[in-house]
């Protein structure tokens, strides 16, 4: 019996061409609204993020060691602090 995969080719394709359209250096904003309404067109914008998140477990060999996950989580705590210092109720 096969196991069904979750993530297709299209699915990282768009991820590795959404990283490279993200580079903070050379930004591509319309090409990442391209790959993003792709995704959403095809349905499948859940799994271009779990086929970014493919990518970067895949290249980073700390990320899914509990140091990693743990540099994940603070990260998380220190930009909702931020996040809450520079929102406003009104």
């Amino acid at each position: 019996m096969s196991e069904r995969r979750i993530l297709n080719d299209g699915d990282y394709r768009r991820a590795a061409t959404l990283l490279r359209c993200s580079n903070p250096e050379r930004t591509d904003v319309s090409g990442m609204n391209a790959i993003l309404a792709e995704a959403h067109a095809e349905g499948r914008l859940t799994h271009l993020v779990l086929s970014v998140a493919a990518h970067a477990y895949a290249w980073s060999p700390t990320i899914g060691t509990p140091e990693g996950q743990n540099a994940l989580a603070n990260i998380a705590i220190e930009r909702y602090e931020l996040e809450k210092e520079t929102t406003t109720d009104a």
